[in-house]
């Protein structure tokens, strides 16, 4: 096990002494090794509680993205304000061809 720092050869040991692999069923064997290697884990990676704190899609969100939103946003109203020009020209134009 080279690869193992001694930390982590500790930890297997710990495992073990734990009883994570005595035979008396596998699904008992398994659950308790899976209590054990979670206890471990948690002993040596730490525990994270709560949440951070923002909306879950934000991260994206920065300057750039809000400066390119708005010059959308302003070239479509200035779309729309033409279309409604339009809109009331050909109405305009129906009108008088009807009259």
């Amino acid at each position: 096990m080279g690869w193992l720092d001694p930390a982590s050869l500790g930890d297997g040991e710990k495992l073990m002494g734990m009883g994570a692999w005595v035979i008396a069923g596998m699904d008992v064997m398994w659950s308790k090794a899976d209590l054990c290697i979670r206890e471990v884990a948690s002993k040596v990676l730490g525990v994270s509680r709560g949440n951070f704190g923002g909306h879950k899609g934000d991260w994206w969100w920065n300057g750039e993205v809000e400066a390119k939103w708005k010059a959308k946003k302003a070239a479509y109203e200035w779309v729309e304000c033409v279309a409604r020009e339009w809109r009331s020209l050909r109405k305009f134009i129906r009108q008088q061809r009807r009259s």
